[in-house]
């Protein structure tokens, strides 16, 4: 059983995560702009939900078991008719309605039984539901590069970072998260990737404190990691149920 409590004081602790948050949510952002989806699903929202930056008729419903997490949420969703906010994990929360879209943004690979997890989101989709995932990437740069250094042994080891944050699977490549999701049903419609990260996160906000990078240099390998989603810190699919027709 994980420690949501310890895990939001890890969270808080990875300096430049508040940086690839901000890339994160721009291409979660991206993504929905594309579908135009009337009701959303945000499955873990973190500390800035994704409603702030949505539009405002846009129904949102949160499932959040962080209670620190939750409390932020449900504070700042006070203001917003059309969003409802439940302290939950997806797998216990009661969910009768059908959503355009679900967001499951940085979570799947933190899920100790991802089976559970995931046929519980088959069972709220639609015949047009989008579900929207991103993980981190086990081919990211940044851990080819320690392969190379002979830091680690394969780029699929699981970091002191991730012992850190209570993961316990693997990370996804992209073979292995479509190769999951078509496991429990399903069929990916689209895929991509999004920021470069050379370094650790360590280094990375060193890069950052000593001037060496700045903002452009951040947008840039935003960028790039689209054009190079194989070596991307993250990536991510939209899919659907399997033999549902868009």
């Amino acid at each position: 059983m994980r420690d949501l409590r310890e895990y939001s004081q890890s969270y808080e602790n990875l300096e430049f995560e508040n940086e690839i948050v901000k890339y994160r949510r721009q291409a979660v952002l991206e993504r929905t702009r594309c579908r135009s989806p009337s009701h959303i699903l945000e499955v873990g929202c973190g500390m800035e939900p994704l409603f702030l930056h949505l539009p405002a008729q846009m129904h949102v419903t949160i499932i959040e078991p962080t209670p620190s997490f939750f409390e932020n949420a449900n504070l700042k969703s006070q203001d917003f008719e059309n969003v409802h906010v439940e302290h939950s994990t997806l797998e216990e929360a009661c969910l009768e309605a059908r959503f355009d879209m679900i967001i499951v943004s940085c979570l799947l690979h933190e899920i100790e039984d991802q089976t559970r997890f995931l046929n519980k989101l088959h069972s709220l989709c639609g015949d047009d539901t989008i579900v929207h995932i991103n993980v981190p990437n086990a081919q990211s740069m940044h851990r080819r590069l320690a392969v190379s250094m002979g830091l680690i042994s394969n780029p699929y080891k699981i970091s002191e970072t991730q012992k850190r944050m209570q993961q316990s699977h693997p990370p996804f490549d992209d073979n292995t998260l479509k190769q999951v999701l078509n496991a429990h049903d399903f069929e990916v419609c689209d895929s991509g990737g999004y920021f470069i990260k050379p370094f650790t996160h360590n280094q990375m906000m060193h890069l950052l404190q000593a001037g060496v990078a700045d903002d452009m240099v951040l947008d840039g390998l935003f960028k790039l990691g689209k054009e190079m989603p194989d070596l991307a810190s993250e990536i991510w699919v939209d899919c659907k149920k399997s033999g549902c027709r868009l």
